[in-house]
């Protein structure tokens, strides 16, 4: 039984002197700005998650974003970014307005949709076609609080209804001033108050159903930008 003991002893002391020569070998990289190694080390400290505190794994998860940022690769800055937040990672609302602008760079391009393996089959159509599916896989993005994916589909189901139909009908004019509300309403909860601005003004104009909401939620997002410049 002693000898169990003792051998279980060393195999743990083997583990957590890798675990330690992988963290130095990655914070060193880090210092060189070698971010791509960096990320290979911290990720094969990852491996003996066992042997990680909570507070080594959310430094970690945050160290991994930061070389994402420095290496430009928002899609991947967002993951593990959102991982160090999960985590209570000490510096968590730097990790919060990082991950907040990498969503944004990501919604601009709209590049998000390959990131989501949830929706990485979903076919968008070459042609206009009149059904619910953009809209039912933006409002499913939108009750999970996915809403770069909302908006992703939303702006799809917005072109096709634009591109392929009258718009003069009522029909046509109803769906597509809710499509407008609603992804105001996705910039809402990124707190995107100028794009917010932008999309509430636009589905006022179209007279969504729910005008009295879209109103009060535009002066509080200029109010807001307001205050951001002047500050």
């Amino acid at each position: 039984m002693k000898r169990l003991f003792l051998i279980l002893l060393l195999f743990s002391a083997t583990n957590v002197f890798s675990q330690v020569k992988e963290l130095r070998k990655a914070d060193r990289a880090f210092r060189k700005e070698n971010y791509d190694d960096a990320i290979d080390f911290y990720q094969e400290a990852l491996l003996d998650y066992d042997y990680l505190s909570l507070k080594d794994k959310a430094r970690i998860y945050y160290l991994i974003a930061e070389c994402y940022r420095m290496l430009n690769k928002a899609e991947y800055e967002v993951t593990w970014y959102d991982r160090a937040i999960k985590s209570n990672y000490v510096d968590s609302m730097a990790a919060r307005k990082y991950s907040d602008t990498a969503k944004q760079q990501l919604a601009a391009k709209d590049s998000v949709l390959p990131f989501w393996p949830e929706y990485a089959d979903v076919k968008i159509y070459e042609k206009p076609k009149m059904d619910s599916s953009m809209l039912s896989y933006a409002n499913k993005a939108f009750r999970k609080g996915e809403y770069l994916i909302a908006i992703y589909f939303y702006k799809k189901g917005y072109t096709n209804l634009v591109d392929g139909f009258d718009n003069q009908t009522a029909v046509i004019k109803s769906a597509k001033a809710t499509i407008l509300f609603k992804i105001a309403e996705c910039y809402r909860m990124l707190n995107d108050s100028k794009q917010e601005v932008q999309w509430y003004k636009k589905s006022i104009k179209a007279k969504c159903a729910d005008t009295i909401a879209a109103r009060k939620y535009l002066d509080t997002a200029q109010k807001q930008l307001g205050e951001q410049s002047d500050k």
